[in-house]
């Protein structure tokens, strides 16, 4: 198990955070942090050689031209220059005559990424710089087209007098250039990416950036180290040489990216959970309904035998009633037969007393004349009536029992009409034909009718009572399939009540799942005691050294002529207190002339103090761009290149400075340190 992993345990467990070792080990490594301290050996940087060729197109004046117009001139240069260790200077007596892109060229084949001005680029044709890094020199060379280079980097390799040019890789562009010295200049110098949570990523800064910080650039004072606000800090402790600067660095990062992803997973569990609030409401309120409706039932269970035999008792009664009505119908259906035929024999009785009594009442009239023709009847008509007992009108015979008499009697016509019905009825219908043939037929259909009715009447009683068991069969039949048909309601209601259960569960562990995981607390716990335990030896292994720093700069930015600066003390945010006239301030309250003389002493403080203690990251290379243009004049710029060059010859660093005083680095400086350009000459 690692130093830093048993650290970041104790430390979780003190929080109260309960974890497994091999967990915060796992984390760690999984999050990229360096579970061991590293300390950083500074590998030396130089330039060796440097060699540009191209055409250079310049306007010119002449008189003779017209006003505004101005030629121009194709100027092909070659310049070669071969810097030294220590204090090296680029110069000219003008602006704009090149001081400042020759340093332009030093970066950008260092870092693959170019500075140049568009026209300044556009008049390349070929580029050579060769590096040196420790005792190794690295050769980058390429050929500029249209502004875009392409070419090669190799390795100068010396065996005797033989010379071996090993490829270390091509590119042909701007981000081919880039890629490939990043990841040379990365290796060869033992640095590692600076990783930086920025905003909503993590943003890994490379070679680019450490290069950025080799130089110092008069209208760039802020920050105090580097050039980048945001990576003052973590360049200081690169530079510094602090040994849990990498592994604080990763441990921060990781700790941001996993809190911002926290902090967007509960954001987005926030309004899933708002969006969701309306449907869960509307589940739980479905639940509680049903819990409701299936409080509301009995809950003893129906007794299925019971109803089986309830509703075969209601279909015995029905199919019961149903015969006897059947019987019933029949019944009536034979009573109203007979009570028909009563009513016909009455029917016919009367009629044959009626007719009786007409043909008496016709038969005692004296007819005159014929009813049809109106013809007299003769009294000799009338006469043979009485010996040819012939009709005096239509000669038809005589009905002479109708003279019996003058009155009529109503007896005797009954007697007469019954005579006539006994003879002329032979026998009576069904039910009175096995009466005596002398019977009354009246009388006999008169009993059939009463039997009749009196069978209708015991079948009514039966069906009646027939279908009082029926109906109370089928009152105990429903009510037994109502009990079968509540259970099996519910039955359906503890279903749906189950679903609904089911439904407003998946929904809450849905709520629970967006929430976040003891996963995410734990990497959060272990990464924060990462960052307190790493920050906690980073300032206990740091503050020690940036004491011994901040008084190299206090001596440097005094030598550089701001004697007015009593004492600084560089922390650790990469920021500074500076004690001048008695007071205290900080950095940016100092005037530009000030500040430029902080930096500079402050590189180059950090320089010699990595390679007197043998620690650090910075390569020992510093450029330097136009100091005096910050409110140095001339006599306090010789004070800080005879101090740089005092500072170079003690440490091993190489520093290159453009200005416009070539006067004071021809003065200062061996022949072969300046590169200048007098009067208005170019420097190429």
């Amino acid at each position: 198990m690692s130093t830093l992993g048993e650290a970041v345990h104790d430390g979780c467990v003190q929080t109260g955070f309960d974890i497994e070792l091999e967990e915060v080990e796992r984390i760690l490594a999984d999050a990229g942090v360096s579970t061991s301290a590293t300390t950083g050996v500074p590998v030396r940087l130089r330039v060796r050689k440097l060699h540009v060729t191209g055409t250079k197109v310049l306007e010119v004046d002449d008189a003779d031209l017209e006003v505004g117009a101005k030629p121009a001139v194709a100027v092909p240069f070659d310049l070669g220059w071969t810097p030294a260790d220590g204090v090296n200077g680029v110069g000219s007596e003008r602006n704009f005559r090149g001081k400042s892109s020759v340093l332009r060229f030093l970066e950008w084949a260092l870092t693959g990424r170019c500075p140049l001005q568009p026209d300044v680029r556009a008049w390349l044709d070929h580029v050579e710089v060769e590096f040196g890094i420790d005792a190794v020199s690295v050769i980058v060379s390429f050929a500029v087209a249209a502004g875009a280079p392409s070419g090669t980097v190799v390795q100068l390799t010396t065996t005797g007098v033989t010379q071996r040019r090993i490829p270390l890789g091509a590119f042909d562009g701007d981000v081919e250039f880039e890629s490939l010295m990043g990841a040379l200049m990365l290796e060869r110098l033992r640095l590692e990416p600076i990783a930086m949570w920025t905003k909503d990523q993590e943003i890994s800064h490379a070679w680019p950036t450490y290069a950025s910080a080799l130089a110092v650039y008069a209208d760039v004072l802020d920050p105090v180290v580097g050039n980048q606000g945001v990576l003052g800090t973590r360049m200081l402790q690169m530079f510094i040489g602090t040994r849990w600067a990498p592994a604080r660095a990763q441990a921060q990062t990781a700790l941001n990216a996993v809190k911002y992803a926290r902090d967007q997973a509960a954001s987005k569990a926030k309004i899933a959970n708002e969006l969701a609030q309306t449907p869960l409401a509307a589940a739980e309120s479905r639940v509680a309904a049903a819990r409701e409706r299936f409080a509301s039932f009995d809950t003893a269970e129906p007794d299925v035998d019971a109803v089986l035999a309830a509703a075969a008792k209601a279909a015995d009664a029905a199919r019961l009633a149903q015969e006897i009505s059947l019987r019933l119908t029949a019944a009536r259906s034979a009573a109203v037969q007979v009570n028909d035929q009563v009513r016909v024999e009455r029917a016919r009785r009367n009629t044959a007393v009626e007719d009786a009594l007409a043909r008496r009442f016709f038969n005692a009239m004296t007819p005159t004349v014929c009813p049809r023709c109106s013809s007299a009847v003769t009294e000799q008509r009338r006469q043979a009536e009485g010996h040819d007992h012939t009709c005096s009108v239509c000669s038809a015979h005589l009905d002479l029992d109708a003279f019996a008499g003058n009155v009529v009697v109503a007896s005797d016509i009954a007697d007469h009409a019954r005579e006539e019905l006994l003879a002329a009825t032979a026998h009576v219908e069904k039910g009175v034909d096995d009466e005596e043939p002398d019977t009354d037929i009246l009388d006999a259909l008169l009993r059939a009718a009463s039997e009749a009715n009196a069978a209708v009447a015991a079948i009514e009683a039966e069906f009646a009572e027939a279908e009082q068991v029926r109906r109370d069969a089928e009152a105990t039949a429903l009510a037994a399939q109502a009990g079968a048909e509540r259970a099996r309601e519910r039955f359906q209601v503890e279903l749906e009540l189950a679903r609904a259960e089911g439904a407003l569960e998946s929904m809450r562990q849905r709520a629970r799942a967006s929430s976040p995981e003891r996963s995410d607390a734990a990497r959060v716990a272990v990464l924060e005691a990462a960052d307190r335990v790493t920050g906690t030896w980073l300032k206990r292994d740091q503050d020690p050294l940036l004491v011994n720093v901040s008084k190299e700069i206090t001596r440097l930015v005094r030598s550089f002529g701001a004697d007015n600066i009593t004492s600084v003390s560089l922390k650790g945010n990469a920021n500074m207190d500076v004690h001048k006239g008695g007071t205290k301030s900080g950095y940016s309250a100092l005037t530009n002339g000030e500040k430029l003389r902080l930096k500079l002493a402050t590189a180059i403080a950090l320089i010699a103090h990595g390679h007197r203690a043998g620690v650090g990251r910075h390569p020992g290379l510093l450029f330097i761009d136009s100091p005096a243009a910050e409110e140095i004049p001339a006599d306090d710029l010789q004070i800080i290149l005879e101090a740089m060059r005092t500072a170079a010859e003690e440490t091993s660093m190489q520093i290159v400075v453009a200005t416009t005083h070539s006067s004071l680095l021809t003065a200062l400086l061996p022949p072969g340190n300046a590169l200048v350009a007098m009067g208005d000459d170019f420097v190429w």
